[in-house]
């Protein structure tokens, strides 16, 4: 597995629990930046430069029933 793939898992993971908990892309996106800095730090981040070029293709993937695994895969991340 390769940075970039758990990166794609992490991201991918965060963002299904967040649609199957019907939590607002207001509230995704804060959790996803709380979770960024506490593993990234207040820096650059390779997780929110992910989401923030894949979000429509991530949520078209889950609206298919893709599991976060598959997601991955089909990026060919």
């Amino acid at each position: 597995m390769s940075f970039n793939h758990d990166i794609c898992l992490l991201a991918v993971n965060f963002i299904k629990t967040s649609i199957d908990d019907n939590v607002s892309i207001d509230d995704m996106i804060t959790g996803l930046n709380e979770l960024s800095t506490s593993i990234f730090g207040g820096g650059q981040s390779p997780l929110l430069d992910f989401v923030n070029k894949h979000l429509p293709t991530i949520i078209h993937h889950l609206e298919q029933k893709l599991t976060p695994e598959e997601v991955c895969t089909v990026m060919l991340v």
